[in-house]
Order: structure tokens, then C-alpha cells, then sequence
């Protein structure tokens, strides 16, 4: 992070310093330990709402995110003139163990989600067998015991995939953020303001990574979630229709009076 850029060309540690922040103080921050409470009010991002006719969802805790980086390494050839039985293709690996991914996951609780999000050949020609391929691969659990389990079953569900073709397999984990729960006082909060409204609610967690996980680790937090139209986010047509927003807004506000009494 030091090193990201502006359209100037000045680094995050030089604005920083510019208006006399050290960079590497960042850690030494202090000042949240005050604050009563956090709430946030967010689209929900997916279908569960909006498919059950509900007004709005308390979220119960954020989901442990796991990110690994996945690198399968076989042998770079012609794609003319090598004979489809003597090819080491990770490609074709990957393809397996993406699909062996969908099986497993077909076995494991609701809440547990994996996605490739990018596949990258390498040297990436037209007419060359791939050398090697990487991949990522973004795992989601609802607890910290449960993504302990999930992340070994992925690794061996790849690794099992590459060795099946004789390729060469690296897994590195890029990131892993814990789950943070809601605070049970203010999850109680949000349903009652939702019951007062006229609100019709559901307790769940959510999948999605929001700035209240990390605001939630020193302050005690709850999130409103209201419906995303489809299920669709990330995505242009992402849409919440005014009223859903403005029920939100009052079971925020509901929300708040209570906290602040």
C-alpha cells in the first residue's frame, strides 16, 4: 500500500507525509476504542431476500474470506505437432480440478462458497500448449473452524486433480480474513426496530466482506441488509428499488434511537 499511486505519480506515504502522517505509524492508530457502536445498511447482494419476500435481513456474522493462489506447471509445446498422448497440459488439470471443486462443494453445508475468479496461461500463445497455469480461488465459510476444514479439503481436491495428470501443483495462500460476528445486543436492536416498523426480517450471514468486518473487530457492529433485485451484484443491472432502500433507512434509524437511549 505504500507504493500506490495517484494520477500524479505521489505515493500513498508521501500524501501521507505531506500532511505530517507517518506511514509507518499507521499501526500506533488509535481513537475507535470510544466509539458506542457501529451499524451499516447494505444491499444485500444476493437472492435469499428477494426470493422469501422479506423486507430486510440482521446480519449475524460477516464470513471468514479465504484467498489462495493455485499454480499448475506441466510443459510448454506446439499444438500441431505433439500427439494428444504425450502432452503434460496443466490446463487440462485445472479444468479438472475446478470441476472436482464443483462436486466437493456439492457436499458441504449452504453458506460454503468457492469461486475461480482468474485463470492465466502461461506463455499464452495461440498455438502453444499452456507451461503453466495459475488460478484463484476465493473460499467463503461461515466460521473460522469451518474454513479451517475448507481450505484443507481444497487444497487436496486440487492437488489430487494435478497429480492425476502428472502435473506440478503450488497452493499459496494470498489472504485470510477471520469471521467477525455481530454483536448479539444490536442484532437484537435491528430486529426489534424491524418488527416496530412493520418490516418483515430474517436473521443471516453475510457473504460479502463489508467495511464493518474490520470496523467490528475493535467496535461492537450490526448491518441491516435490504433486497438486491435478481440476486445480481458486481455487476451493472445491480439494483434496489427506492422503497426497499428507505425501509432500511428507517430500521437504521429505528436502530440508532435505541442504541443512543
Amino acid at each position: 500500500m505504500r507504493e500506490l499511486r495517484d494520477e500524479e505519480g505521489v505515493t500513498l506515504a508521501e500524501a501521507m507525509a505531506g500532511w505530517g502522517h507517518d506511514f509507518d505509524r499507521l499501526p500506533e492508530a488509535r481513537g475507535i476504542e470510544d466509539v458506542h457502536s457501529y451499524l451499516e445498511l447494505h444491499i444485500e447482494q444476493g437472492p435469499t431476500l428477494e426470493e422469501r419476500e422479506l423486507d430486510v435481513g440482521v446480519v449475524t456474522t460477516i464470513v471468514s474470506v479465504l484467498g489462495l493462489r493455485v499454480r499448475l506447471e506441466g510443459q510448454a509445446n506446439h499444438a500441431g505437432t505433439t500427439p494428444m498422448d504425450r502432452r503434460r497440459d496443466p490446463l487440462l488439470a485445472a479444468a479438472d480440478a475446478i470441476l472436482a471443486l464443483e462436486r466437493w462443494i456439492a457436499t458441504q453445508s449452504y453458506d460454503t462458497r468457492v469461486t475461480i475468479g482468474i485463470v492465466e496461461a502461461q506463455p499464452g500463445g495461440f498455438n502453444v500448449i499452456p507451461s503453466a497455469i495459475e488460478f484463484t480461488v476465493d473460499a467463503r465459510a461461515v466460521s473460522d473452524e469451518a474454513m479451517a476444514g475448507v481450505e484443507a479439503d481444497v487444497r487436496r481436491v486440487i492437488a489430487e486433480a494435478a497429480q492425476g495428470r502428472g502435473i506440478d501443483c503450488t497452493i499459496t495462500r494470498t489472504h485470510l480474513l477471520d469471521a467477525v460476528p455481530v454483536d448479539p445486543a444490536i442484532a437484537d436492536a435491528i430486529e426489534a426496530a424491524a418488527e416496530a416498523d412493520g418490516a418483515k426480517a430474517v436473521r443471516m450471514p453475510s457473504q460479502g466482506g463489508h467495511d464493518a468486518m474490520h470496523v467490528g473487530v475493535t467496535v461492537p457492529m450490526g448491518m441491516v441488509f435490504v433486497p438486491s433485485r435478481g440476486g445480481i451484484s458486481h455487476n451493472p443491472v445491480e439494483y434496489t428499488g427506492p422503497e426497499q432502500c428507505h425501509t432500511g433507512a428507517r430500521v437504521l434509524a429505528r436502530t440508532l434511537a435505541t442504541l443512543t437511549r
